[in-house]
């Protein structure tokens, strides 16, 4: 299955990718020097009542320049998984 990270829309067939742009909620903090990496965050203690942890995946987005669809991926994938999975078997420790 292709996508826009492959280079092509699969909506609408233009090549005319952005991969460039940040995410970014609506901020009114100094734009010169504060970071907009979108982030998936992974708890990675979930039944702790303090200090429950946490691992930010940065986002990598692709936007279509024809139509405006967006994909989103997530960095180091593999990575996220281990560390999910490690999550999951301390919910039962």
């Amino acid at each position: 299955m292709s996508g826009l990270k492959d280079g092509e829309c699969p909506k609408c067939g233009s090549k005319e990718i952005v991969d460039n742009a940040k995410l970014a909620d609506k901020y009114e903090g100094n734009l010169a020097t504060d970071r907009f990496d979108a982030v998936v965050r992974l708890i990675t203690r979930p039944n702790a009542l303090l200090f429950k942890g946490r691992i930010d995946f940065k986002l990598q987005l692709y936007i279509c320049g024809g139509c405006g669809y967006l994909e989103s991926y997530v960095e180091n994938p593999d990575r996220l998984a281990v560390q999910s999975q490690k999550a999951k078997d301390s919910e039962y420790m």
